[in-house]
């Protein structure tokens, strides 16, 4: 050795890991174990290298290269381990008799080194051997799988693929030049786990899974502990446990199915609906596992209640629970970091990269940019190492799982959509990495060679496991990727030469896709079942290509279509038809829309109005001239052209110019007649804010004959006014006076910002009205506007705030409305001598400074308000501003009550009942008590409210014939639910109840977003399967006859606002024709644009839909359901009940507690505490 030293002199080079920013630091950061054995090798996605250089130096000076597949390749790399030089795995080795098979004679490398890993009674060297052990460990993964991939490469490079119709036309080109060659080379998808073409696919049915159970509601880590007794007591003599990556694997596998077992199957966090987890190394020495898990809706994490029972970011008391104390100052503290400790590994640029130290904070927040903000209470900071900590170091867990498994297992809730594409990116982000510079030692900087290397790094920790063959990732359910291909364009692999093979077995063998079509000619009840949930009711036989019914398992079973690009046009056409299309028999079939044959896909997705465009407005114009007046026909126009995003609103016109003009052509001539119409639109148009001007149409001088003007008969009005003034009682007729002196008295001294406080029933809307009456009787402006639409509808002439004041939908302490002076909108607030605001405390204190800025601004006064005698109104007992998952304090503060603007307001009250009936007098008094908090801390609920018939829809509709059925007996019922979810199950049991049949509308949905690989992450099914808040599900199903409530304000002045019933009359492709609930009015709704303000997702989300939902109301039954404890509560008058539960019980110890504390002993199970009784939500 001492002479092929000095004959063959070497070169010191030393390796050092690279840090760059601009690289993924999950993958690429630098090792944290210094006793760590790691291979770092270059190849393709990761793969690794089928040949090495390995050396062997004779007696002579010839040097003999030996293959990595030599039986002696190990004995002379390792003469430690192999002292007597035995041969170890060759290709020849064969099985023994008991274990040889037919089809298996020989022993493969995996199972060579498996065996050889194994651990056996008596000493072994091999297990023995510390780090050497761990080279060989990681020598035996890299060595196996580049094997594995060269055998597969080998044997496939005569492979080749081409689209079925290709391969037809090249052999009919060979006929005439045989020098033609077909097809491409295969690219061999990679193989093994970890690549980025697999870590897509895994994505994808990840997502897929998303589709169908919704967003994942827990993301756990859980990370290996080389403490435990387990791997401790396996230890021999004085062996650490990084000596022995084969004992750490497999103890952490058997821990992680049985922290999947507690979870999945003994349901610690409620049930379980679908899960994955990816397992990771990440250069650290020891494995973790990331877990996402879904919930069903009964165990969903909804409120900060939830959060905290399941979740803790703080120190335990140490005198409560001692040895939960030491696990979280061992294993749950994070770094320090910081300024405490600069050179923490998670530093970057001064910064934590985790966001440590957290805030401190008194309660949880729900929902912060997609993520709650966990509760950490400010206390006495405690000594942990060196260094002293406090709750902001703390990380999430739960204290269940972590005094059982005694580890790192931080529990993070997932609040939105908004988490999902970083979860699912986070978990999948791919392989181990390294970038590293190799450099000479000794040699000077400006004659240095350097060599980056960029590679995949594999520790002996994750060789053993994949040696082992343990799953790197898992997922609840199977997911079946479906074939998407145009006619006769499904892929072909063969062998160069057999071109003409091919052809024929491709003939006789189907895709899932053309089977699926076979499927529903021969079996009727797979008709209406859509492609991509054939899976889970057949199961596709690869041996004859053939569905057939699945026996059983199909509940674990998903379809899912690959996403395809837009840039394969026809085929992306073709995918979204078969998303909705069921029971399709060929692509012919597909290409079928009504009857007529389209050409394209494109076309018939078209026809489908599935594709943006102004064809679906032409249709919708044309299937209502067929059944409507030219007046409702403009009126229509006007709606297309404010929500429809028209792209030729002059061709609009043009092309049904002599439908919109039929009435004013036949009154006047075919001349003058377009002109009245013009005009009649310019009219509508301004509820939108546009004008013909701003939609280049011809503009036309205004006939005053033909305008629906605003102005009001002034004796009608005097009428009316005395009339309602007369029926005021005493208290109403207060503050009729003190309001109208207020607008008729210019002294200084009076107040002009007046605020009405009554409860439900008390009369305000009555007052309203009067006052209303009043000022136009006396030939003077006023304004009614309301919080809501619904709200406005009650006012005569009302309208909402936002379209008046043109307040912005995204509010904030500066805003300021986006209405312009010497407008006519400006004119009107100039004029109006009184200004009636409705609903006034469901309103942002945001709203009303930005309407206080607008008036100031108009009126160049600088008093509140401009000095316009305005008057609020509402009772601050019911609905408060909604603030998104916003928490008590959030909702309060956003609150007029809260803001100094509140004190220049004179307040009004009324507070004798109006509306109840004698018999009704002490329900309507105990509703009070509870708006009051006057009922004390627990309801007791009267006995009206425990019904005999816990069936919501028959306790409702069972007296009723609907065939029959008036729409005086519908508008008079409700089912109040406590959320959309079970509002849509009660729906579709009343339509159910319903005659006739069922229309289903399908939403087109997408991305606001013109980065293509947005529109890979979240395809279009996964889109469908959300349910934004405003937003019409999916899927609308109606049917003639059904009472239907708009989610959109559509027309305020013609009475379509958010919240109004309408009772439906005509079910068309393209457009709704309902009447108003009284019968006076009839309403065409056509397909427009909906975009939520507010949805918690990482992306601008448009839903095409008709604007609506069902529902009924007047007898009210309220249906609850919190967690498991269903509770149904008949009012037959009043507002809504609010109820939260107030005492729980463990299941696992029977011990009762109030809703502030679980029972200590089983924290953190849900199993820890049942609800059992009710209490007052707002205290």
């Amino acid at each position: 050795m001492h002479r092929l030293v000095q004959e063959h002199p070497t070169t010191s080079v030393k390796m050092v890991f690279l840090e760059d920013k601009n690289l993924d630091m999950r993958r690429y950061n630098a090792p944290t174990l210094c006793t760590e054995v790691a291979a770092i090798f270059v190849g393709d996605n990761g793969e690794p290298p089928a040949n090495r250089d390995i050396c062997v130096y004779p007696v002579g000076n010839t040097c003999q290269s030996i293959s990595p597949l030599n039986q002696c390749c190990d004995p002379m790399t390792y003469p430690l381990l192999f002292p007597r030089g035995e041969c170890s795995w060759n290709t020849g080795m064969e099985h023994v008799e008991e274990r040889r098979t037919a089809k298996r004679t020989r022993v493969t490398q995996l199972q060579y080194y498996a065996y050889r890993l194994s651990q056996r009674n008596g000493f072994s060297i091999l297990h023995n051997s510390g780090k050497l052990f761990q080279q060989y460990i990681v020598d035996a993964y890299v060595k196996t799988e580049g094997s594995r991939l060269h055998f597969l490469r080998q044997n496939q490079k005569d492979l080749r693929i081409e689209l079925y119709r290709g391969l037809l036309d090249a052999l009919e080109c060979r006929a005439h030049n045989e020098n033609i060659r077909t097809g491409k080379l295969i690219i061999l998808p990679s193989s093994f786990q970890g690549s980025p073409r697999h870590m897509q696919q895994n994505y994808q049915d990840a997502m897929a899974m998303v589709r169908k159970f919704g967003k994942p509601d827990l993301f756990l880590t859980f990370t290996c502990n080389p403490s435990w007794s387990e791997i401790l007591n396996s230890m021999e003599g004085v062996q650490r446990p990084e000596d022995r990556p084969d004992i750490i694997v497999r103890v952490f596998n058997m821990k992680l199915k049985e922290l999947l077992e507690d979870i999945c199957k003994h349901g610690i966090f409620g049930t379980v609906l679908a899960y994955i987890y990816v397992i990771e190394f990440q250069k650290r020495g020891l494995p973790h596992a990331h877990i996402l898990l879904t919930l069903d809706s009964e165990s969903k994490i909804r409120t900060k209640d939830d959060i905290d029972k399941f979740v803790s970011a703080e120190l335990p008391d140490p005198c409560t629970d001692l040895r939960l104390f030491q696990i979280v100052t061992k294993c749950m503290v994070h770094g320090p970091c910081g300024t405490i400790n600069i050179n923490s590994p998670c530093m970057r640029d001064g910064q934590c990269c985790k966001s440590f130290p957290k805030q401190f904070k008194d309660d949880t927040e729900e929902n912060v940019n997609g993520y709650p903000i966990y509760r950490r209470r400010a206390t006495e900071p405690v000594q942990v190492g060196k260094y002293s900590i406090d709750n902001r170091w703390v990380v999430p867990y739960n204290p269940w799982l972590l005094k059982k498994f005694n580890a790192h297992i931080n529990v993070e809730v997932c609040a939105s959509v908004k988490s999902v594409k970083y979860l699912y990116k986070y978990v999948y982000k791919g392989h181990d990495a390294a970038s590293v510079k190799i450099q000479k030692e000794g040699a000077l900087d400006h004659d240095e060679i350097l060599s980056f290397v960029e590679g995949r790094y594999v520790s002996a920790p994750e060789a053993m496991w994949r040696l082992n063959e343990f799953n790197l990732s898992h997922k609840s359910h199977t997911v079946v990727r479906l074939a998407v291909h145009l006619p006769q364009q499904q892929p072909i692999v063969y062998q160069d030469g057999q071109e003409a093979q091919a052809i024929e077995r491709a003939a006789l063998r189907k895709t899932t896709l053309t089977s699926w079509f076979e499927l529903n000619k021969n079996d009727p009840s797979a008709r209406n079942i859509s492609y991509s949930d054939i899976p889970q009711y057949y199961v596709f036989d690869k041996s004859t290509t053939n569905w057939k019914k699945r026996q059983r398992g199909g509940q674990n079973v998903i379809g899912r279509l690959p996403v395809v690009i837009i840039l394969d046009s026809e085929r992306y056409y073709l995918r979204m038809l078969l998303l909705r299309k069921s029971g399709a028999i060929s692509f012919d079939d597909i290409l079928t829309v009504n009857g007529l044959r389209c050409i394209t896909f494109q076309q018939a997705c078209q026809e489908y109005g599935l594709l943006r465009g102004d064809q679906q407005w032409h249709d919708a114009l044309n299937e209502a001239a067929q059944f409507q007046s030219p007046r409702q026909l403009r009126m229509l126009f006007a709606m297309i052209c404010g929500f429809g995003e028209v792209e030729d609103v002059p061709d609009l016109w043009v092309q049904h110019q002599v439908s919109l003009c039929e009435d004013f052509v036949h009154r006047y001539s075919e001349q003058t007649g377009p002109h009245y119409a013009l005009a009649d639109i310019e009219e509508l148009l301004t509820s939108y804010n546009l004008s013909l001007q701003k939609l280049h149409l011809p503009t036309v001088d205004l006939p005053a004959s033909v305008l629906e003007r605003a102005n009001f008969d002034v004796v009608e009005e005097q009428a009316k006014a005395n009339s309602y003034t007369m029926q005021l009682n005493s208290e109403q007729r207060n503050v009729a006076e003190i309001l109208l002196s207020a607008v008729y008295n210019n002294a200084a001294d009076t107040p002009k910002c007046y605020f009405l406080d009554g409860p439900a029933g008390t009369g305000k809307t009555f007052v309203y009205s009067t006052l209303l009456h009043t000022i136009r009787g006396r030939g003077d402006d006023v304004i009614p506007v309301a919080s809501t639409g619904i709200a406005a509808t009650l006012l005569i002439g009302g309208r909402t705030a936002h379209s008046v004041f043109k307040i912005p939908i995204d509010l904030n302490a500066t805003s300021t409305c986006n209405l312009k002076p010497n407008t006519k909108e400006a004119d009107m607030l100039l004029k109006t001598k009184l200004i009636v605001w409705d609903e006034a405390p469901m309103t942002h204190v945001h709203a009303f400074l930005a309407v206080d800025r607008l008036l100031q601004d108009l009126t160049k006064c600088k008093e509140p308000f401009g000095g316009k005698v305005i008057l609020l109104g509402g009772d601050f007992r019911q609905v408060l501003p909604v603030i998104l998952r916003g928490s008590r304090t959030l909702t309060v503060a956003s609150s007029l009550k809260k803001h100094a603007l509140w004190l220049k307001f004179h307040k009004l009250y009324l507070t004798k009942n109006m509306r109840a009936l004698e018999s009704e007098r002490d329900f309507g008094a105990w509703l009070l008590d509870i708006g009051e908090k006057k009922s004390g801390s627990t309801i007791q609920l009267p006995l009206q409210c425990y019904p005999s018939i816990q069936d919501p829809v028959h306790q409702l509709y069972s007296d009723i014939d609907f065939s029959s059925v008036t729409p005086q007996e519908l508008k008079g019922r409700a089912i109040l639910t406590v959320n959309n979810e079970r509002s849509m199950e009660i729906n579709n049991k009343v339509l159910e109840f319903m005659p006739g049949n069922e229309t289903v509308y399908k939403a087109v949905d997408m991305i606001m977003s013109e980065d293509p690989q947005d529109q890979l992450t979240f395809p279009e099914e996964f889109l469908n399967s959300l349910t934004p808040t405003g937003l019409p599900p999916y899927e609308l199903k109606l049917k003639i006859g059904c009472i239907v409530m708009l989610l959109r304000n559509l027309a305020p002045s013609k009475g379509l606002c958010n919240g109004t019933r309408l009772i439906i009359t005509k079910l068309q492709q393209n457009i709704i024709q309902a009447k108003s609930i009284d019968g006076t009015q009839t309403f065409l709704i056509p397909r427009i644009p909906l975009i939520p303000s507010q949805t918690n997702m990482p992306f601008k989300f448009k839903l095409w839909s008709i604007s609506r939902w069902y529902g009924t109301k007047e007898k009210t039954y309220l249906y609850m359901a919190i967690n498991g404890f269903v509770s149904a509560i008949s009012i037959d008058s009043g507002k809504e009940l609010a109820v939260e539960v107030i005492s729980k019980l463990c299941r696992m110890c029977n011990s009762s507690s109030n809703r502030a504390h679980d029972c200590l002993k089983h924290i953190g199970s849900s199993g820890s505490m049942e609800f059992v009784g009710v209490y007052r939500m707002f205290e």
